[in-house]
């Protein structure tokens, strides 16, 4: 049997061979060739230990507030079975897990001799041999704004060899930093670590990675704790702004940001001293902005393509000087804003007479070029730019109702809803496709408040068999995810007179609340770029609630004056007259004779 060995102590008339001769090749078998009849064998019997070799993984991941350390221990057992796992582990290890195929209990045992570690006996189901998978847990607490820890290896107790790896992993706001390597442990490459020890480990994610020489060691981590950053509730990623300067120092601005909303649902902006706010369009679509003291606030509505970016787009006038006799100075602030900003971009133009001495402010002046009128200032060509705008939304109001009945199918009404609303806002002008999205509209406001109302319904009365036919988003209470199916099979559950009270009911909800909504609907106005351009940019504004200035110092760019133009008309007649007399003497003076 296994654990046992056999000698041969006396031997008379055999002589011993290989079993494999006689075709056998079980383990611990002896063979013998019989010589003569009369012969004779003594054997004596001996208890064989089990040799047993540990090849280890020990992963240690650094978080606040505690030292998470996941150890494999593969076994590999020869010669005999054992029935009872040895090991020993830190003192101070809690909440210490051992987890295996056959592992049936496991108890600490107290070293009275050492202090800083404790051994743990593993009870096993059966007597175990071969190959073995142990793995255990625990974890180190650490100590508040620690920065010094130490962790000791893992150590198989009762075994002939153990080697492996130890690999350490930072996470969170933590980082670990080894300074000095003890002699047990050698760097090592992640990709060598073998497939079966790296079971339920993320030993790859590893910061650092070790070869395990001794299974005794300690090694002292370095810990360095970095500030959580700030994450931005949107991005604005593009800034343009248009600002024609009358003569007398009236400034009107037209602003269009580009942005990801994300989760922000109020643009908060700031404009300057005395300043005038005109209307506000988010998506092409125009909102009620509203002040609170000196902010505006613009309400921005989640989008129905998440992740895509949004035009934010608002006017306003504002003063920025007076023209003084042939000078004037400027002073241009921009609005402030709640957000950081990139790629700023500022056109300025002004009147071809004005030459601009000196300029200075937050933004570089990139170019400065005469600018003929591109925009006829005519009624005529204003119908023809407002037509081509009205094409192009209708145009994104067509794509916004194909991707809401397509979201319908895949069974996400909410982002089908705001799909409609867009689809809605965008086709003011066209009645016909106006009114089909506005009913398409109302029809999914009705569906998802009879869905709600019959789910609210089932769960005070305790219905658990409708419950149990609810899409499982609405009835958890989550986002109202569901199929037209689901919502046709809902409903069927309940009378023809349950469902006409239920829709009469969801009528006069929604007439409310769309008698409260109403849609608001500004001219968009047409900014003259005409005159002298200036272009002024910047790349970035990491600084929340900052002015963008322009300081502009022009000259008027001076002409003929009057009495000049007199004093040249004079000359230019006297040379005419002077050539005149030249030429009326010439003609009346005497021949000269043959």
């Amino acid at each position: 049997e296994q654990g046992m060995r056999l000698q041969v102590t006396t031997r008379e008339g055999v002589t011993q061979l290989d079993p494999l001769q006689t075709g056998v090749r079980q383990k611990g078998v002896l063979a013998f060739r019989l010589l003569q009849t009369d012969w004779k064998l003594a054997l004596d019997l001996e208890r064989v230990d089990a040799w047993t070799q540990v090849t280890s993984l020990q992963h240690v991941v650094c978080d606040e507030p505690l030292i998470r350390v996941t150890g494999n221990l593969q076994y590999e057992i020869e010669n005999a079975g054992v029935k009872s796992l040895r090991v020993r582990l830190p003192a101070n290890a809690e909440s210490v897990r051992f987890t295996g195929d056959q592992v049936s209990d496991f108890v600490q045992q107290i070293v009275t001799t050492n202090a800083t570690v404790r051994d743990w006996a593993i009870k096993l189901n059966r007597r175990i041999s071969g190959k073995f998978l142990l793995q255990v847990n625990y974890h180190l607490t650490l100590a508040e704004r620690a920065t010094n820890v130490v962790v000791q290896g893992i150590e198989a107790q009762e075994v002939n060899l153990q080697r492996g790896f130890v690999t350490v992993q930072s996470s969170s706001r933590l980082q670990a930093r080894i300074d000095s390597l003890p002699v047990a442990l050698q760097p090592a490459e992640a990709q060598s670590i073998p497939r079966q020890l790296r079971q339920d480990l993320p030993a790859i994610a590893a910061n650092f990675t070790f070869r395990l020489t001794e299974p005794v060691f300690q090694l002292a981590l370095k810990l360095d704790r970095h500030e959580a950053a700030k994450l931005l509730p949107a991005r604005v990623s593009q800034v343009d702004m248009t600002s024609v300067i009358s003569d007398d120092g009236i400034v009107l601005t037209q602003a269009r940001l580009t942005m990801i909303p994300g989760d922000k649902q109020l643009l908060h902006l700031t404009l300057p001293a005395e300043a005038r706010f005109w209307f506000a369009f988010v998506g092409q679509n125009s909102v009620w902005p509203w002040r609170e003291q000196q902010q505006i606030l613009i309400p921005l509505e989640q989008h129905s393509k998440p992740g895509e970016a949004v035009i934010v787009e608002f006017f306003y006038t504002s003063r920025a000087g007076a023209a003084k006799s042939r000078t004037l100075d400027l002073a241009l602030v921009g609005p402030r804003f709640d957000l950081p900003l990139e790629n700023i971009n500022w056109r300025v133009f002004l009147n071809q007479k004005w030459h601009v001495k000196e300029w200075s402010g937050t933004l570089q002046l990139q170019e400065q070029t005469q600018f003929a009128s591109s925009v006829a200032v005519d009624v005529e060509t204003y119908m023809r730019q407002e037509a081509g705008a009205q094409k192009e939304k209708t145009k994104e109001a067509e794509g916004f109702l194909s991707m809401a009945n397509s979201l319908l199918e895949k069974g996400d009404p909410d982002q089908a809803r705001r799909a409609f609303q867009n689809a809605f806002g965008l086709s003011q002008h066209d009645n016909a496709f106006n009114e089909d999205a506005r009913v398409q509209l109302h029809n999914l406001k009705t569906q998802q408040a009879l869905v709600g109302l019959n789910v609210r319904q089932a769960k005070v009365g305790g219905q658990t068999g409708a419950l149990a036919n609810a899409p499982r988003n609405v009835r958890d209470g989550l986002a109202p995810a569901y199929t037209q199916q689901e919502a046709k099979q809902l409903m069927g559950q309940n009378s023809a007179e349950e469902n006409a009270v239920q829709m009469r009911l969801v009528e006069r909800l929604i007439q409310q609340q769309e008698a409260v909504v109403a849609n608001p609907s500004s001219i968009r106005a047409s900014v003259p770029e005409q005159g002298r351009r200036l272009t002024f940019t910047r790349s970035l504004q990491i600084e929340t609630n900052t002015d963008l200035k322009i300081n502009l110092s022009t000259s008027e760019v001076r002409g003929v004056s009057p009495l000049s133009k007199t004093l040249l008309l004079a000359v230019i007649f006297l040379v005419v007259a002077g050539f005149g007399w030249l030429a009326r003497g010439l003609r009346t003076s005497p021949s000269t004779p043959a």
